[in-house]
């Protein structure tokens, strides 16, 4: 049942232009070395997670399993790379 006044958002899936468009903005916005998706949308396409972290933050935390940077690195797909890199995990 609908709630009277609620906004719907819809989740973008990985193919959604929202998605293209959040990356592009990230990038003018940060400048990033990558960027990752990772969650649900990198596994089924259904939602999308954002995580901004330094990279020695990144690179500090990648080789352990239980780490959000591991997951992201075993997980998600590089959606941007600076170094043109988008099949490296």
């Amino acid at each position: 049942m609908p709630v009277r006044g609620a906004t719907i958002f819809k989740t973008p899936t990985v193919d959604d232009p929202a998605l293209s468009e959040a990356v592009r903005r990230l990038v003018a916005a940060y400048q990033p070395e990558r960027i990752y998706l990772f969650g649900s949308v990198a596994r089924t396409g259904t939602a999308a997670d954002v995580l901004v972290c330094t990279r020695s933050y990144f690179q500090d935390r990648r080789s352990l399993k239980a780490s959000l940077p591991g997951s992201v690195l075993r997980e998600g797909r590089v959606l941007y790379s600076v170094h043109g890199d988008l099949a490296v995990r």
